[in-house]
């Protein structure tokens, strides 16, 4: 019994001291759970006084202030600044369109017929270009530039179709000998026949571009040609660069520089003074040279589509600008006079032009579809 009552007695202690020690505990942290809210409460406050500083800081004048106004002068900075996002947005949207269609009209030109291109045909035409390059010869014998062709040699006849045979932009005949005729193809260069068209060969290859618009050969010196690069045509229409000098018959070609028409329309030459070239065009209009293309400066601006000059008087010349009219000329290109008495006020989309060698007085313009004819040098047309 004794034994039993120690056993509880003890019991009943340990439970005492439990019940000390879980008051104890519970008041010690009661202070601590309310103490812990000041604080996370003062730091916030710390971190939010912080942030204000530090944004006033970045956006006020040096003294540390914000000016007065500030905030509304931002608003009115951004109303302003929306229309232009939406402006520069659309405008990228039609950048974006333009490349696309510029992209349709490249692919639908070269998948025709079948309107794909077959897989791997960049790869096979780089190769056959490496090819074609490691098979140029080192020289082109001239005798072989300068006569016809074997029989039977690249003796070739058109199959057809017979309504697309290649574009020939532009022919010259060899003032002395009428059976050497030079032709100028739309994106294949400048060709050469020695027997009135019976055959031809090739002049260029390697050149910078091969759209040939218009050529001219000197009158006094037959060796020396111009070949202006640029069809003279919108659509289809291959740009150019510029204007082609050989003073070799064609068997060698030189850019003869900087000129602002990327399509060539004529070349002229003055056949009192040689060295004096004119380039009729777009987009820069007509230029002249005086030093046989070693300089080209512009004589009149605008789309000119044709330009002749008066073989015994080269100072009188007329020219044809495109959505405007005929111009002419007196002084050599420095000053120009619109011409009307009879022609049509409204503007023509081409205008073509034609003078009679053997009465330059005589002119004709092609405006669109209608001829017009001048009889007094320009005065007045019917």
């Amino acid at each position: 019994m004794h034994k039993s009552l120690r056993q509880g007695l003890s019991l009943f202690s340990s439970l005492v001291v439990l019940a000390c020690l879980g008051s104890l505990i519970g008041c010690s942290s009661k202070p601590t759970e309310e103490a812990a809210p000041e604080a996370a409460s003062e730091a916030t406050g710390e971190d939010l006084r912080g942030k204000a500083d530090s944004w006033t800081d970045k956006r006020g004048d040096p003294a540390g202030a914000i000016p007065e106004g500030a905030r509304a002068k931002a608003l009115e900075h951004k109303a302003r600044m929306e229309p232009a996002v939406g402006r520069r947005e659309t405008s990228i949207e039609k950048a974006d369109e333009d490349v696309l269609g510029r992209a349709r009209a490249w692919y639908v030109q070269r998948s025709y017929p079948a309107k794909r291109i077959p897989l791997g045909a960049r790869r096979r035409a780089v190769e056959r270009k490496a090819n074609m390059r490691s098979l140029k010869p080192a020289a082109v014998p001239a005798a072989s530039l300068h006569s016809p062709p074997s029989p039977g040699i690249c003796n070739w006849t058109s199959a057809g179709p017979r309504n697309i045979n290649g574009r020939i932009r532009s022919l010259a005949v060899h003032p002395t000998n009428g059976d050497t005729i030079y032709a100028g193809a739309a994106e294949g260069g400048v060709w050469r026949s020695t027997n009135a068209g019976q055959s031809w060969i090739p002049l260029m290859q390697y050149e910078m571009s091969l759209a040939v618009g218009a050529l001219a050969i000197d009158p006094t010196n037959p060796d020396v040609l111009y070949a202006g690069t640029g069809e003279p045509t919108w659509w289809p229409g291959y740009e150019g660069v510029g204007v082609l000098k050989s003073v070799d018959g064609g068997l060698t070609w030189a850019n003869t520089g900087a000129i602002g028409n990327g399509h060539i329309a004529r070349l002229a030459i003055d056949p009192s003074n040689t060295q004096i070239v004119y380039c009729a065009g777009f987009d820069g209009g007509l230029y002249k040279t005086t030093n046989g293309g070693g300089s080209w400066t512009l004589a009149k601006a605008g789309d000119v589509t044709d330009f002749v000059l008066d073989p015994t008087t080269p100072t009188t010349q007329y020219l044809g600008i495109r959505n405007d009219g005929v111009y002419g000329s007196t002084d050599g290109a420095a000053t120009w006079t619109k011409l009307a008495g009879g022609l049509p006020a409204s503007a023509s989309n081409r205008v073509m032009l034609s003078l009679s060698a053997s009465a330059p007085s005589t002119v004709y313009a092609k405006l669109d579809e209608t001829v017009y004819k001048t009889t007094d040098g320009g005065t007045t047309w019917t």
